[in-house]
């Protein structure tokens, strides 16, 4: 399994949740090795993603599929691009 992480500074995540909910979830869960997908707001106000994939190709396509998507949706939301984490999980259930 291969985990991507993106942490975006944001001055209103609950706006951002919201139009990803709406419009990112269902684009990024078609994307082929997709396993799982998670956005949660931590207690600074950064928005947290948490993706899922079975191999390095398809989570290295979600950073590609996740900028654009950003670019044309929500880029005013977010002060910056974001950071990422990504690589293989050492420890699965």
């Amino acid at each position: 399994m291969y985990i991507v992480i993106r942490k975006y500074k944001s001055a209103d995540p609950e706006q951002v949740m919201h139009k990803i909910n709406e419009g990112f979830v269902a684009i990024i869960s078609r994307t082929p090795g997709f396993i799982d997908y998670y956005v949660f707001q931590d207690s600074t106000d950064n928005v947290i993603v948490v993706n899922m994939f079975d191999g390095e190709a398809s989570g290295q396509a979600s950073n590609e599929i996740a900028k654009k998507w950003v670019d044309e949706n929500i880029s005013h939301l977010y002060a910056g691009p974001p950071e990422i984490f990504q690589g293989e999980a050492g420890v699965a259930q």
